[in-house]
């Protein structure tokens, strides 16, 4: 998994995928009122408006995501080290959030914060509020993860009331939950022809540049102090000359056949001829896009294939992906049924999400006028 992701970085799945886990990490299990103990350093990462986010802050963060979700329970050191940054960023937002929170004047009160806990399902014993388990508890959890529960706790309960706070501004009619409801569940079927020569046969390098790109991995070795094998380090020169080679090839093809396809010429002859694929996708929504286009890193284009129509059928030009060019083509489009049943559910979801838009402006808002201090 970690090499997919290194390899597709630039991904907007990627991108989301990291961006989803800083959102979860922060927004479902935040930090609040981490405290430096005897086994945390007091290396300071960020200051947020005077307040310091220390070394210390970030790996109980961690540890507490780790032990408690099992979403996060495999990520191991180097993946960690990926998102450190993003991670450390998220830390800053949440600090930003809980002074937000404060100055608009958002707070839990003991009597919410005491009601709270008690509801708490990990300490129900039988029914009621196991008084005894969770006064064992909360040293335990302050050994642990070098925080008090109870303020930590009552942070959680403010980022709810503010996330609220947000929600109950919202209306949604029903006709805007319909629309939405329509957006996300619409279906397209599209053919694809994929553009992606696998070899060159016969394939011969420029001896310049291969001499070059040699020599630059040679300097590379030795800056490394790192053994040099000539014979390997040939094959990896000829193996990238070869891949580059190949991509040029599939953009020269593709600008080729293009004006053929989208004149609606049978391309039969040039798939057989290149050894090119063809098919047909299964309908696809935008709520599960990412599975169908993974190939496409650009947001603008995924929009451009989802207005596509009978009298629009193709995009403005092939769809480059890491494994080729896609050459696509609307079939057909199938709208979801509508009833009454769907209405309050779709409404509640479009509610949250524009909700969490406006948090997410008065959020970027916040952080633009705050005084950050970024250490790392």
């Amino acid at each position: 998994m970690l090499d997919i992701l290194r390899k597709k970085s630039s991904s907007i799945v990627v991108k989301t995928i990291l961006g989803l886990i800083v959102v979860v990490f922060v927004f479902y299990f935040g930090t609040s009122t981490l405290r430096r103990t005897a086994g945390h350093p007091a290396n300071i990462l960020a200051r947020v408006n005077g307040y310091e986010i220390t070394e210390g802050d970030l790996q109980s963060f961690i540890r507490l995501k780790k032990e408690n979700d099992p979403m996060f329970a495999n990520i191991n050191d180097e993946f960690l080290q990926m998102i450190r940054g993003s991670l450390i960023e998220g830390l800053i937002q949440e600090r930003i959030m809980l002074q937000g929170a404060q100055k608009a004047g958002i707070v839990v009160s003991d009597p919410e914060l005491i009601d709270s806990i008690r509801k708490y399902p990990a300490f129900q014993k039988d029914g009621q509020f196991n008084a005894e388990g969770y006064n064992n508890f909360k040293p335990i959890f302050n050994q642990r993860y070098g925080m008090d529960f109870e303020p930590w706790m009552r942070n959680n309960l403010v980022r709810d009331k503010l996330l609220k706070s947000f929600e109950n501004t919202v209306i949604v009619t029903e006709n805007e939950a319909k629309k939405a409801y329509e957006a996300q569940n619409t279906t397209i079927k599209l053919k694809d022809v994929l553009v992606a020569l696998k070899d060159i046969p016969n394939f011969a390098p420029d001896d310049k540049k291969l001499n070059e790109l040699i020599a630059t991995k040679k300097t590379d070795m030795a800056d490394l102090n790192a053994p040099v094998d000539d014979a390997k380090i040939k094959e990896e020169a000829l193996g990238e000359l070869k891949n580059q080679a190949i991509a040029a090839e599939n953009k020269k093809l593709s600008e080729e056949l293009w004006p053929l396809f989208t004149k609606g010429n049978n391309l039969d002859a040039e798939i057989k001829k290149y050894g090119l694929t063809q098919k047909e996708t299964e309908p696809v929504s935008i709520a599960n896009a990412g599975e169908v286009f993974s190939n496409v890193n650009d947001i603008t284009i995924l929009a451009q294939i989802f207005t596509l129509s009978k009298d629009k059928p193709y995009p403005p030009s092939p769809v480059e992906g890491e494994d080729g060019y896609h050459f696509y083509k609307f079939i057909s489009r199938t709208s979801p049924e509508w009833d009454k049943f769907k209405a309050e559910e779709t409404i509640a979801e479009v509610k949250k999400q524009m909700a969490m838009d406006s948090f997410s402006a008065w959020l970027k808002d916040a952080e633009d006028s705050a005084s950050i201090k970024r250490y790392f």
